[in-house]
């Protein structure tokens, strides 16, 4: 029995090694789920808001005012806030879903907020760069492996 003890020991810190790593990728498999779930929520709530303000029978790209959704008289920051999506969240899924994305593409996603500077993109994307999550090559923008 003594000399089995050491063996237990030994599958017991495997399986523990094992189980901290699973836990950490359920964690991380759950913020991402999270994200998306903002995301989703917060385009059908663009989508159905642009489907309300574009005029009955006038064409999208018509002589409509352009909104992308957001109420001119409604900050765009905060309308995001009020989504629960931070503009942070929002540029990071789409370097993530849309890998090779350039600042200007970012711009004009839809569901891309309106009433934002045209600097916007730039400003997050150079952060998520500081911060290790996302690489510039040739003026677009991709997720790094982690």
């Amino acid at each position: 029995m003594d000399n089995l003890l050491p063996q237990y020991r030994a599958h017991l810190a495997q399986a523990a090694a094992e189980l901290a790593e699973a836990t950490k990728r359920r964690d991380e498999a759950c913020a991402v789920v999270s994200d998306l779930e903002a995301v989703v929520r917060a385009l059908q709530i663009l989508i159905a808001s642009q489907e309300k303000r574009q005029p009955a029978g006038v064409p999208d790209g018509s002589t409509a005012p352009p909104t992308n959704g957001v109420p001119s008289s409604e900050g765009a920051a905060s309308h995001l806030q009020t989504l629960g999506i931070g503009k942070t969240k929002f540029v990071r899924r789409l370097v993530q879903t849309k890998p090779g994305i350039s600042a200007g593409e970012i711009r004009m996603t839809p569901g891309t907020p309106g009433g934002l500077t045209k600097n916007f993109p730039y400003k997050i994307l150079y952060a998520l760069k500081s911060n290790g999550q996302i690489e510039e090559r040739e003026g677009r923008y991709y997720p790094i492996k982690g």
